[in-house]
This record gives C-alpha cells, sequence and structure tokens, in this order.
C-alpha cells in the first residue's frame, strides 16, 4: 500500500535517492520519515523529514571536514 502524500510527489526528472529525499524533505518537512522503537514491546518514535535531513547534512558535512569528500570512483 502507499502512503496517500505519495501521490502528491513529482518525481519528474528525479534520479537518484538524494534527488528523491531532498524533494520529499522539502514538500513534507514534518512528515514522519524514519521511525524504530527504542525497546522491543515499546512504541515508535519518529524522525521527520527535516531532522532526518538536517542530521544528514550535518554528519556530510563532518566527513567533508575530515577531508572524506568525493572518494568514490566509477
Amino acid at each position: 500500500l502507499r502512503h496517500p502524500s505519495w501521490n502528491k510527489l513529482d518525481t519528474t526528472g528525479m534520479k537518484t535517492l538524494y534527488e528523491s529525499f531532498t524533494n520529499s524533505a522539502t514538500k513534507f518537512p514534518a512528515n514522519k520519515c524514519l521511525g524504530w522503537r527504542p525497546k522491543k514491546d515499546s512504541p515508535f518514535e519518529w524522525m521527520t523529514y527535516k531532522d532526518l535531513q538536517e542530521r544528514s547534512l550535518d554528519f556530510g558535512s563532518g566527513l567533508k571536514a575530515r577531508g572524506l569528500n568525493n572518494v568514490c570512483s566509477d
């Protein structure tokens, strides 16, 4: 089953997961994005698209600050 908000997502021109995620974070910043259970029987805790985007940008900035930028080769 697809979430109803997916129908509002225009994926035209998107070629990568990064582009798709960034588009979703821009359009739906307050929506739940990543959920986990801290303990087996506890309720889910959620991170929003905005929170996850901020954390991923911080993580990438940290990697770049350590000199780990564009190390992939095709």
